[in-house]
């Protein structure tokens, strides 16, 4: 009986690390690379992307109305370069604690001029 018992346990299969993120949040987020400015607050929601089992689409990303998609590993959250916020590049992470996620976002400007903001977005 032991046995069964440790086979199982061992068979039992581990959570999406992606449910955790899924929801919608109020987000306030505020320019961090330049004169810090007036915070922006919007609704962020996050769900998960049908790419993979590592993807997650965050939408209305920045109060934009378009969407960036992150992977997920435990609770950090990864940006890759892609194209679409204000038809500039960007980047970024963060992580979630309990029901906070804070990360940060990256556009490129123009050539070597960047702009960063830190969203800090609270799950409802």
């Amino acid at each position: 009986m032991l046995v069964a018992v440790v086979l199982l346990s061992a068979c039992k299969k581990e959570g999406d690390d992606r449910d955790k993120f899924v929801g919608t949040y109020n987000t306030s987020c505020t320019l961090v690379s330049d004169v810090p400015g007036i915070p922006t607050n919007y609704t962020l929601t996050i769900s998960k992307s049908s790419l993979n089992n590592y993807t997650i689409s965050l939408e209305n990303i920045h109060n934009s109305g378009k969407s960036v998609s992150a992977t997920v590993v435990g609770s950090v959250i990864t940006i890759n370069l892609q194209q679409t916020i204000f038809d500039k590049p960007v980047t970024g992470g963060g992580t979630l604690v309990k029901n906070v996620l804070t990360f940060n976002t990256t556009y490129n400007i123009s050539g070597e001029e960047t702009e960063s903001w830190q969203h800090v977005a609270t799950k409802q």
